[in-house]
């Protein structure tokens, strides 16, 4: 079966979040995922979005937690000299 408007970026894209070609859903695969792999008892879902609402995270239990990336805080492992040659080390060498 080929899914809807196969030629529509956007349209192909919620497809592809829901990981269910041709249903109606609000729900996304990796929600999906996580409400059955999650654990409800701790209260925090195991998803999170830098990004705003992505609907490949929405499950029926599960949704994602939203963070707003521009109030992070800067990381400041690498100012130190010593966190700084590892970190070189572990991205110099060979995948």
């Amino acid at each position: 079966m080929m899914p809807p408007f196969l030629f529509s970026h956007n349209s192909q894209q919620t497809e592809w979040q829901r990981g269910w070609s041709g249903s109606m859903t609000t729900l996304g695969w990796a929600g999906r995922l996580m409400d059955v792999l999650g654990s409800v008892s701790d209260g925090i879902s195991p998803t999170f979005s830098l990004n705003g609402y992505a609907q490949l995270l929405n499950g029926s239990v599960q949704s994602a937690n939203l963070i707003n990336a521009s109030s992070l805080p800067k990381v400041n492992a690498v100012s130190n000299a010593q966190r700084r040659k590892s970190f070189d080390q572990v991205m110099s060498s060979p995948h």
